[in-house]
């Protein structure tokens, strides 16, 4: 199905950019492993065989953005990551 969207390969980077975000919160530098993420992320949904890549990739951009918009408050670092992670993947 061509609006198909697979939940399993966003959920998993939305993880893997809460990772970083809770290690930002705890004081690391991660700026330059978000970006190593993020163009894995788009290589690895370009290659998914199930979905549509612009689908998962906005998806995955949605989820950012919300999970961002909830840590806002209570861990703003974590929230900057998954911030600047939808908007590197928005320009990719």
């Amino acid at each position: 199905m061509p609006d198909q969207e697979d939940g399993g390969i966003v959920k998993h980077y939305v993880e893997m950019f809460g990772q970083l975000g809770a290690k930002s919160q705890g004081g690391e530098e991660v700026s330059q492993r978000v970006l190593i993420l993020v163009e894995n992320a788009v290589k690895h949904l370009e290659m998914w065989q199930t979905g549509e890549t612009k689908n998962n990739k906005s998806k995955l951009i949605e989820q950012l953005r919300r999970q961002a918009d909830l840590l806002a408050d209570a861990a703003p670092a974590q929230s900057k990551v998954m911030t600047n992670a939808a908007e590197l993947l928005e320009d990719l």
